[in-house]
């Protein structure tokens, strides 16, 4: 029989407001991810917010101290999942406005993480290879429930690794640089972004990415991760109607199309040195865009020579 003393469920207008916001850059030594991730932080926290870095590489996150003000705590093996969680915990009761994680890698990779704790409790019994899954991957899962009810935004840095596969011939073939994580826990990610060596700090589109749709204008494939991008990603998580550069371009120069009072008026609303430059980029890097101020143009021409 049904619980008559459930109450039922209420449902309102669904409304993004307040979402977690949890970011991943990875990468090889030297692709910029520990900068790259502190730019990130920077933006979302704003000018004056406290950024907290936990750090598991010996303070390495130190090194941008001239560049960035954050408060750093150090983490040492053995890096057991639980330690991760009570850190970003310890965050958010400080009052951060963000938590800077790097190395999330070494959760899962590193002296005591995931694997070699795995490692410590089978030893070499072949016997006892799945029983050795259960703490580790437990306190992992843990772990990541944890980080999921947080308020406070977290950016995680993974250590990144070159794929190497053996191509025709016996040649080897590089496949990218991949995260070295558990992927279930990138899936939980807002956003995950790989950098490279070759291009340091430069979205790359193509190596292993999670970039929702509505974020892809504050990650342009080949271009540096910026502070804006972290400012931007913080007002869409509060519930903000957030307007990218372009699209801001683009509206502006439709409102000034449509304000002409004429035909000359019409010509020289796109005239101008700024205007000019807006019209040329747009063009090259968001089209869409671009077909949408010719199209208003055209519009208002129409009217103009029908009154």
């Amino acid at each position: 029989m049904p619980d008559t003393h459930i109450q039922p469920l209420t449902f309102a207008p669904a409304k993004r407001q307040g979402v977690g916001l949890f970011v991943g850059v990875a990468g090889g030594t030297g692709s910029g991810k520990t900068f790259s991730a502190l730019r990130i932080a920077r933006g979302i926290a704003g000018p004056n917010g406290k950024i907290a870095a936990v750090d598991t590489e010996a303070r390495r996150m130190s090194h941008y101290s001239d560049r960035f003000q954050f408060d750093v705590a150090d983490l040492v093996p053995p890096f057991r999942p639980h330690l991760f969680a009570k850190a970003a915990e310890d965050a958010e009761r400080a009052g951060y406005a963000v938590c800077v994680i790097d190395s999330m890698t070494h959760e899962w990779a590193g002296e005591g993480g995931v694997l070699s704790w795995h490692d410590e409790i089978a030893g070499d019994d072949p016997k006892k290879n799945m029983q050795g899954w259960i703490k580790p991957k437990g306190a992992h899962k843990a772990m990541i429930s944890s980080f999921l009810t947080r308020r406070i935004p977290l950016v995680f840095c993974f250590r990144a690794e070159e794929k190497v596969k053996v191509g025709a011939g016996g040649r080897p073939e590089s496949q990218g640089w991949m995260p070295i994580g558990d992927s279930r826990f990138m899936f939980e990610l807002t956003t995950m972004l790989t950098l490279s060596n070759e291009a340091p700090g430069r979205v790359n589109h193509n190596l292993p990415c999670k970039i929702q749709e509505q974020h892809l204008a504050f990650f342009p494939d080949g271009k540096h991760i910026t502070e804006e991008a972290g400012a931007a990603l913080a007002a869409w998580a509060r519930g903000d109607e957030v307007v990218d550069r372009a699209t801001a371009a683009a509206k502006a120069l439709i409102d000034a199309a449509n304000k002409a009072a004429d035909e000359t008026e019409l010509l020289n609303a796109h005239a101008g040195e700024t205007e000019t430059k807006q019209l040329a980029w747009l063009k090259d890097k968001r089209p869409e865009l671009f077909k949408e101020v010719n199209e208003a143009v055209a519009a208002k021409l129409k009217a103009l020579q029908d009154a």
